[in-house]
């Protein structure tokens, strides 16, 4: 499992730039590996997010979803796991 954080309110996940364990950067859903993790590394963005367990799987369609543009944003239901994408400029 994995945790991402959600905007309670429309489903939005959280994305940004990040960097994968061989240094590449790419735009992607943030996630933790733990619950507390997330709420701590939570505690400085702005907005309210909640936490939620997902599974991997999710967060690599996300990615892929995504298509390492910030012009994109991923939305995610608050039952289910079925994502939205939205480009933004379209």
């Amino acid at each position: 499992m994995a945790c991402v954080a959600r905007d309670p309110v429309s489903g939005l996940l959280l994305t940004r730039r990040q960097s994968n364990k061989y240094g590449l950067t790419y735009y992607g859903v943030a996630c933790w590996e733990t619950r507390s993790e997330a709420e701590q590394a939570l505690e400085g963005e702005p907005g309210i997010w909640e936490v939620r367990e997902v599974e991997e799987a999710l967060v690599k369609r996300g990615n892929v979803k995504l298509a390492n543009s910030d012009r994109n944003q991923l939305f995610l239901p608050a039952e289910g796991d079925v994502l939205e994408l939205v480009r933004q400029g379209e």
